[in-house]
């Protein structure tokens, strides 16, 4: 069984069920869909709380506030963790447009005070605020 998924770009997934048991991915290399809002992430944590069992979510975390952007993640029955976020208007797809922007996150946290390289965030203001605590 497969599905194809896209939201809003040309950027598409084919998910393909493979019926054998794999390795969990590491949740840090989780594939992401970007959302329009706050409420359209709810929305889909309470469609994926209603049919977890049937398609074989084996994890699924509320959604939270986390590095400047509103989200959850879940795993699938293929071990790959996913992430549905809502970023700001364009998504992730904005970082591209800011010549200015880091795009690799290498030094983003450099010398701040409680934080580790293996975070990131696209958010100014989120960025920001941990730079003031150092």
């Amino acid at each position: 069984m497969s599905l194809m998924v896209r939201k809003d770009t040309a950027h598409t997934y084919a998910v393909v069920e493979t019926g054998r048991p794999n390795k969990e991915m590491n949740m840090l290399n989780h594939n992401g869909l970007d959302m329009g809002s706050p409420e359209e992430v709810d929305r889909a944590y309470e469609l994926l709380q209603q049919v977890k069992e049937e398609f074989g979510i084996t994890k699924l975390q509320k959604p939270r506030r986390s590095h400047g952007d509103y989200a959850f993640y879940f795993c699938d029955l293929d071990g790959n963790w996913w992430e549905i976020v809502a970023v700001r208007p364009g998504g992730y797809a904005a970082d591209f447009a800011d010549d200015d922007r880091d795009l690799t996150g290498r030094h983003e946290f450099d010398g701040v005070r409680g934080s580790s390289r293996d975070i990131h965030t696209h958010d100014r203001d989120f960025r920001a605020t941990l730079q003031k605590r150092n």
